[in-house]
């Protein structure tokens, strides 16, 4: 049977197949609920979005004790978590990063990692680690932190 293809027509089944695609490649990173965690001897355990967030930006740069904060980032969750938490993208952070680096300011930007593995691992040897995975990704290693007073499995975590 011949069914003619109209640009139109061409152009919605493109779009569709193209929607299935990345619903398919990348369905983990798309539905993933994002922990943050620390090493487990972290201070860090209940903090509100504003604390969070300016220990995001570089504005707080040491834990409670006068441990160095070093960021850790996981980069297939890099945009997703930047967009929920602060409410920029991924590019928006490096140009913030970048701007802080060449003003002067002393802060470190985050390292990143390209597996949550390698993240979770980083975080569980470094005291002054703090970063974010999937909460699959989560293990007695680390410790999820709570934000305003809600844990990482709760479907109101601020963290989505």
């Amino acid at each position: 049977m011949y069914w003619p293809v109209t640009p139109l027509g061409f152009r919605r089944r493109f779009m569709v197949l193209a929607a299935v695609l990345i619903a398919a490649v990348s369905p983990a990173v798309a539905r993933a609920q994002i922990a943050v965690i620390v090493h487990r001897g972290s201070p860090l355990a209940n903090v509100s979005t504003d604390e969070l967030s300016r220990i995001f930006l570089g504005s707080t740069q040491s834990l409670g004790e006068g441990t160095a904060i070093a960021l850790i980032e996981c980069a297939p969750l890099r945009d997703k978590f930047y967009r929920a938490l602060l409410g920029k993208s991924e590019s928006r952070m490096k140009r913030h990063w970048i701007q802080l680096v060449f003003s002067g300011e002393i802060a470190t930007p985050p390292s990143q990692f390209a597996e949550e593995a390698d993240v979770r691992k980083y975080v569980a040897t470094h005291p002054g680690a703090v970063g974010f995975v999937s909460l699959a990704s989560v293990d007695a290693s680390v410790r999820a932190i709570v934000i305003d007073g809600v844990a990482p499995n709760n479907p109101n975590y601020r963290i989505r």
